[in-house]
């Protein structure tokens, strides 16, 4: 089974599981699968480290909109 990344708790953990087309599912220890669509698992640790940043700053620019717009008011 490849590994890939999942995000859980703002870091990436690496899992073992089956990759099929944008769709990732991993066993489950009591059975079943958890299955994760493309946006929410990645390839690589870098992959999952550079969205995490993404999303970090996109949060830093939101913040600062709102506080421009405060400011206006």
């Amino acid at each position: 089974m490849p590994t890939f990344y999942v995000l859980r708790k703002g870091q990436p953990f690496a899992v073992e599981g089956e990759i099929s087309g944008e769709y990732a599912s991993v066993p489950l220890p009591l059975g079943g699968e958890r299955r994760f669509k493309w946006p929410q698992w990645y390839a690589s640790r870098n992959a999952a480290m550079e969205a995490l940043e993404a999303r970090r700053l996109a949060k830093i620019e939101k913040a600062r909109k709102v506080l421009a717009e405060a400011g206006e008011k």
